[in-house]
């Protein structure tokens, strides 16, 4: 059985791709992929506000789109506040590689 788009919830996921006799699906259904429906993110839903600053660096954006969401621990479902921070985009992509190292936060085991 087809799951079920998570976007309207009612219609079932369109195909994207089939390799060695397995299905993979997108996250749409084709409706909702030719509407252009946004998907929210999770940690919208958890209620975290993005910050005005940066907080590996302290850089104060101008434009919102100038600082990202960054999960210290690297799951994406994990929308755990304490595992949600604000950085700008230059902080992102060296704590991608490196990891997030500041202060008393590690990640969870």
């Amino acid at each position: 059985m087809r799951p079920v788009c998570e976007i309207c919830g009612q219609r079932p996921k369109a195909v994207n791709y089939r390799k060695d006799d397995k299905i993979y699906y997108r996250r749409r259904c084709e409706q909702c992929l030719k509407l252009h429906k946004p998907v929210k993110p999770l940690w919208v839903d958890s209620g975290y506000r993005v910050k005005r600053v940066c907080e590996a660096c302290g850089f104060k954006p101008v434009i919102r789109s100038q600082v990202t969401i960054f999960y210290v621990d690297g799951n994406l479902n994990n929308i755990d506040s304490s595992n949600l921070k604000t950085v700008c985009l230059n902080c992102n992509a060296e704590l991608v590689s490196t990891g997030w190292r500041r202060g008393d936060l590690t990640p969870d085991d």
